[in-house]
């Protein structure tokens, strides 16, 4: 691998300090890169000019970050410019898909971006984007930023934004102001938070839970891709139009989902509920602060706790409506006063002692479900076409990821990462299905 060209964009625009919100710190400053692949190529030089136009919208996107005087951290935007790399590579591109992910080589692409080389430093953009050029002119972009700038939703906003501006197209200004976000949260400091989704344990207790992780996360846990069929979701979709009236019958997805959710469970033979920990945008709550363009942190977690045998002799229609999370669905009291603990835990500087208890729950038979179907993961064409696969770093905890499939070819995704044994079962699941579409497609 060569690096044929390496430095940093600047937009040209600045912005006034923004303190992180208690939302970016509790996901902390690390990084989850990712990658898209393009077999037909990219244009770095073009795409490296409209990143200039891009940053000059969104200047927090090439700040910095620091600690003030009293440890609080803020973004700088001072056009510190974001970073941009292109290497060439002397062998064709991998073909990489859900039958050869790229997890095992992200390394080669992205970097880590660890949290002590990047505040108060410098030299370390927040985001940072790279093209890698292969001898067959396909091309591969890597994409890695801060957790603390912003979440998935707003990643694919400045994404799609990105893509507008390299077709010569306008954009809305995305909303970068963190203060009223701050400002709604410090209103509600005092609010009793019950809602239960975090809390602070006993510091023996976090340090053994860090060291379950690491160690699962070393010893059993891999990362799967599992394609989920159109024909497959029409067997489901049989299944629940017999039993459900229309305005009941639950979505693809939701199928999707449930279709892992029960195979999870029934992989693992220890009794008791399972813990299902989901994810709602909070850009969809009418919340003062946290516009539909908000470019930050504004996700909300929840758990749903399904029983062992619920899982095991329900049909799949019904564990989908028992999985369903309206984004209106957490009352707003408790919302506010999650938004106060967060708060009031950066003012004190003590998030870092919080546990997400889905989280926690991770450990045993815990999952945690992430709805990405909705991202515009494979529209992001540059001018040569959109990308043929998508894929991140697998998570340190069991995790489902929903993905639309790439165009043209319907259905889902999913993003397993789990212990060996439950992806050996899900992927023995998934056969047992694809048999059966095989032979009614033989019979029709």
């Amino acid at each position: 691998m060569t690096c044929i060209w390496k430095g940093l964009i600047q937009g040209g625009s600045t912005l006034a300090r923004q303190y992180l919100t208690g939302n970016d710190v509790l996901t902390g400053v690390v990084n989850s890169p990712g990658v898209l692949v393009y077999p037909q190529g990219l244009d770095d030089e073009a795409m490296r000019t409209s990143l200039k136009a891009l940053l000059a919208h969104y200047p927090i996107a090439s700040s910095r970050i620091r600690r003030d005087d009293k440890g609080m951290l803020y973004f700088e935007p001072q056009d510190q410019g974001a970073g941009f790399e292109v290497h060439r590579h002397d062998h064709p591109l991998p073909p990489y898909g859900p039958a050869y992910p790229i997890d095992k080589h992200l390394g080669r692409y992205s970097r880590i971006m660890w949290p002590w080389r990047v505040i108060n430093n410098p030299a370390q953009p927040v985001l940072e984007f790279g093209v890698h050029h292969f001898s067959c002119g396909g091309s591969l972009l890597s994409m890695s930023g801060v957790h603390a700038l912003c979440d998935g939703t707003a990643t694919w906003l400045l994404m799609m934004d990105w893509i507008r501006l390299h077709h010569g197209h306008p954009i809305t200004p995305p909303e970068l102001n963190r203060a009223p976000f701050i400002d709604l949260s410090t209103a509600n400091l005092e609010r009793p938070y019950t809602h239960g989704a975090v809390y602070q344990p006993r510091l023996s207790h976090t340090v053994t839970m860090g060291a379950r992780f690491i160690w699962q996360f070393l010893t059993t846990m891999e990362k799967h891709v599992l394609r989920v069929t159109p024909q497959q979701i029409a067997l489901w979709q049989k299944d629940a139009q017999l039993a459900l009236p229309p305005e009941q019958r639950p979505t693809p997805y939701e199928l999707t989902t449930a279709f892992c959710i029960q195979q999870l469970s029934q992989a693992n033979p220890a009794p008791g509920p399972r813990h299902v920990g989901t994810v709602t945008d909070l850009r969809y709550r009418r919340l003062p602060g946290i516009t539909r363009k908000y470019f930050g942190n504004a996700l909300w977690q929840d758990m749903i706790v399904l029983g062992d045998q619920f899982l095991l002799n329900e049909p799949l229609h019904n564990v989908a409506l028992a999985c369903r999370v309206p984004y209106d669905s957490a009352p707003m009291d408790d919302v506010l006063s999650y938004l106060g603990l967060l708060e009031k835990r950066r003012l004190t500087r003590s998030t870092h002692r919080l546990m997400s208890v889905p989280g926690e729950h991770c450990l045993d038979n815990g999952i945690f479900i992430n709805n990405c179907a909705h991202l515009p993961f494979y529209k992001a064409d540059f001018g040569s076409g959109p990308p043929t696969w998508f894929e991140n770093k697998r998570a340190v905890y069991r995790k489902v990821m929903v993905v639309s499939a790439p165009p043209g070819l319907g259905g889902f995704d999913v993003h397993l990462t789990a212990r060996r044994h439950e992806v050996a079962a899900l992927k023995a699941a998934q056969a047992r299905y694809n048999m059966i579409t095989q032979q009614e497609q033989l019979a029709a």
